[in-house]
């Protein structure tokens, strides 16, 4: 046997290998070890078709023994980190990534193998860097650019992402990943319609991605398009009949939609083709018993739920649902436990985001601090614009009746209201600076009108708004801290503050799950709950120490015991007249589809007496954040106070 034997044999393996023919490549490097046991390339080749026929272990022993004999060929390396890879052992793979790289730099793929296993150990930093690296190697790589994308989506740079898919989708159209993942990061970003675009062409491409479908109707529901999102839903089902997650959040359409005969009808579907101890199945079932008032069924099914292995959200909603069917049955210590469970797995699972709510209630001190010896402030008055609508803006501390008090006024012929939208935050953004009376004092006229320009762009892109209706109320409780920059921009506008016995709003606002931001995070905990409360209610102090305000208040209290007794002073501060259309609220709360807020399931009802006083059942609970509120209670004529 000759060098020319071995070639003709590596020639003749390399070739069947590359059809499939894995035996007779097999046997060809075989035999050229027969003539060189040593032969670098016939090892490292036998090391490759073992991973084809699944022995990764026997694959690793031929690679590494092939690197014995020929210890700088950079594709020895990188194929045993693959291998590595698929092993599991992505630490052991990043260094032999790593030494192919220091063998061969000009590799893109090396750099783009290196970035996955550096991704999948969590060092997505420097996996960033390695598929930067691979880029500047070879920019038209649209694999390098996706991976890139991805890990920074993980980082939360959503617009760094979606440069990176877009590149990736500009090189390869038909790149269905790329397009699957632009989409994630538009929703993540709140950009739904975008989302629902690239959704819909990454469905164009490959018809039968079921995951596309699902994040679909994610975005659609997030849209608003709530139909539109129940036939997606339907549809990643029809694809993968046992799709837990798309029948949850089908379920959840349902419920928040009002529609519970087609939520009990998918919980029946559900329970076809899902295993009878689905935690998903399980909460909807006991959230459909809730529904139904079948209190006792809703405890039963939420205890029996085997939890350990479960999603962190579906946690938090079961400790929420369960503390608020013990409190229901009053069961009041068993309830608070499950709240404060509740509260600490949410604080869990968006990675104690103490420091974002400490962010806050930094914010509305130092705006405190502004205000508090500002002095009688006067500022000149700047003409409206033609056509401005009367703005009025509904504020509060949360869970104090504000989406009660929406849904009514909402009933009115001459009212838009606008729910939680970002307009103000629009103009606060623009100004970036602390909205101390000295900077507002300075804006000049021009700036106004600018702010003015903000405020109203935002409002048409954010919301459907009746542009026949006299009067704009602007729905967003904790504008209650922005009434100075309000003031200021719009002097004419008036504010109608919702009141709430200070320790039900509290308790309130730590009994119910809100989506996590730097205001809502302090109410995960009751005591900075209180806090908050105190700081926000002193603002507030300031402002109409300060300002000549048109303020008109109400309690929660007396709207739900005599509505139209307590909305008529409001109607008549609006320079409205009485409606009897608000007396159907509930219809009008049905006809708007989804709430946006976590009262959705309360307004469709009658006036809801029973969170009237709720405190008191709590109140051998709460004793340490009743000396932060009693004085507030005081304050606004309740009586006893706390």
């Amino acid at each position: 046997m000759t060098q020319s034997n071995i070639i003709s044999f590596l020639r003749t393996g390399i070739n069947n290998f590359e059809r499939g023919n894995l035996a007779v490549a097999e046997d060809n490097f075989k035999k050229i070890l027969q003539i060189n046991p040593r032969h670098p390339d016939a090892l490292h080749l036998l090391g490759i078709v073992a991973s084809q026929k699944g022995d990764k272990k026997e694959s690793v022993r031929l690679i590494k023994k092939a690197i014995k004999f020929a210890p700088k060929i950079a594709m020895y390396y990188r194929n045993l980190g693959l291998i590595l890879m698929d092993l599991g052992k992505a630490k052991d793979a990043i260094t032999h990534f790593k030494k192919a790289i220091s063998i061969d730099g000009k590799d893109a793929d090396v750099y783009n193998d290196l970035g996955t296993a550096l991704s999948s150990v969590g060092r997505i930093p420097e996996a960033i860097e390695a598929y930067k690296d691979s880029l500047k190697v070879n920019p038209g790589n649209p694999l390098a650019l996706n991976n890139l994308g991805n890990d920074l989506f993980q980082t939360e740079k959503f617009n760094e992402a979606k440069e990176a898919y877009l590149k990736a989708i500009d090189i390869d159209p038909r790149y269905s990943e790329a397009h699957f993942n632009l989409a994630n990061a538009y929703a993540a970003s709140g950009q739904f319609e975008e989302a629902i675009d690239s959704f819909n062409a990454t469905i164009s491409i490959k018809p039968e991605y079921v995951e596309a479908y699902y994040n679909l109707g994610n975005a659609l529901s997030n849209n608003g398009q709530h139909n539109e999102a129940i036939k997606n839903y339907n549809k990643a089902i029809q694809l993968k009949p046992d799709y837990a997650e798309a029948f949850s959040n089908l379920c959840e359409i349902y419920e928040k939609q009002h529609m519970l005969a087609e939520l009990e009808s998918a919980i029946e579907q559900a329970r076809g083709v899902l295993p009878s101890d689905e935690p998903w199945l399980l909460y909807r079932t006991a959230q459909l018993a809730s529904r139904e008032k079948r209190l006792e069924d809703t405890r039963d099914i939420l205890e029996s739920i085997n939890l350990e292995s479960a999603q962190p959200r579906l946690k938090i909603s079961c400790a929420e649902l369960l503390a608020k069917t013990y409190d229901k049955l009053g069961q009041f210590s068993l309830a608070f436990d499950q709240f404060e469970l509740s509260n600490q797995l949410t604080t869990e699972f968006f990675n104690n985001p103490q420091a974002s709510a400490q962010n806050y209630m930094d914010t509305v001190v130092r705006l405190s601090d502004a205000w508090s010896s500002a002095g009688k402030v006067n500022w000149p008055s700047i003409p409206n614009s033609e056509n401005q609508p009367s703005l009025a803006f509904l504020v509060g501390f949360p869970r104090s009746g504000t989406t009660l008090l929406d849904t009514i006024l909402r009933s009115h012929p001459d009212v838009s209201v606008v729910e939680e939208m970002p307009m103000v935050k629009a103009m606060k953004d623009h100004l970036a600076d602390t909205a101390s009376p000295e900077l507002l004092t300075e804006l000049s006229d021009e700036q106004v009108g600018e702010l003015r320009k903000i405020y109203f762009d935002e409002l048409h892109s954010s919301a459907e708004v009746d542009s026949a209706n006299k009067l704009i109320i602007d729905k967003f409780p904790l504008n209650l801290m922005n009434v100075g920059l309000i003031h200021r921009v719009f002097p004419d506008a008036k504010f109608i503050l919702a009141l709430r016995h200070p320790c039900d709003c509290v308790l309130s606002c730590f009994m119910q799950y809100f989506k996590v931001n730097e205001a809502m995070a302090n109410f995960l905990d009751l005591q900075q709950s209180a806090k908050l409360y105190d700081a926000v209610m002193k603002l507030w102090e300031h402002y109409n120490n300060a300002l000549d305000l048109e303020v008109e208040s109400l309690k929660y209290e007396d709207l739900v015991q005599d509505l139209q007794g307590t909305v008529e002073p409001i109607l008549n501060f609006l320079d409205l007249e009485w409606d009897d259309n608000l007396f159907d609220y509930q219809k009008t709360a049905m006809s708007r589809g989804r709430i946006n807020t976590p009262s959705y399931n309360q307004v469709t009802q009658g006036l809801y007496t029973q969170a009237s006083g709720r405190w008191v059942n709590y109140k051998d609970r709460i004793e340490q954040i009743i000396p932060t509120l009693e004085p507030w209670a005081e304050k606004f004529g309740y009586k006893g106070g706390a």
